[in-house]
């Protein structure tokens, strides 16, 4: 955990062009939230490989990506629900017997869909329902029972970006959003470059 803390405070996003080789100065600059947020990710995502291939690191990296960019998109006091959905909005892929469909696929009948099982797992861990809800639907904000463009909203935009998956431009068109995904990819495109 300390080397990801070092590592993670001596990125390009957070170092400011001086390096840090001690846990308590990294901590310090990497804010509370950010370790936080660190600490969440690796314990959900520890370990190389689940059973049906998925690379946790991988996995790991997109959705600290997701977490910083939906937290940026909602801002406000709800941005940070929206940063611990984003988060957690992939955890589902990694219990077993769920779907994972390919990007523009739908889940078998059979199976259930590993943002529906994600969200059932994060609800008996006694996550707020935002959170929860927000994951369920991060694939189709449009059934989020929430109307307009809140945490749910954030998680979708913040995760497909992240993923280079398709955002759903309907349901933007509908909470009148549209024209600021041109801003969001931007704000994306900058995030990534400075990590």
């Amino acid at each position: 955990m300390a080397s990801k803390v070092l590592r993670l405070c001596n990125s390009a996003f957070f170092s400011g062009g001086r390096a840090v080789a001690d846990i308590r100065t990294a901590v310090v600059r990497l804010g509370q939230e950010n370790l936080r947020r660190l600490v969440l990710a690796s314990e959900v995502f520890s370990g190389s490989q689940t059973d049906n291939g998925i690379d946790r690191e991988a996995m790991q990296l997109r959705a600290l990506r997701a977490s910083q960019l939906a937290g940026r998109l909602l801002g406000g006091s709800s941005a940070e629900l929206a940063a611990t959905a984003a988060l957690l909005s992939d955890v589902g892929m990694l219990l077993p017997g769920i779907a994972i469909p390919k990007p523009g696929e739908t889940a078998s009948s059979d199976m259930p869909h590993y943002a529906e099982a994600g969200a059932y797992l994060l609800g008996l861990w006694g996550l707020p329902m935002p959170i929860v809800e927000a994951v369920a639907n991060h694939h189709q904000p449009g059934k989020s029972r929430s109307r307009g463009f809140w945490v749910g909203g954030a998680v979708h935009v913040a995760r497909a970006l992240a993923s280079g998956e398709a955002i759903d431009e309907n349901y933007l068109d509908s909470v009148g959003l549209r024209d600021r995904l041109p801003a969001w990819r931007k704000l994306a495109a900058d995030l990534d470059a400075a990590t």
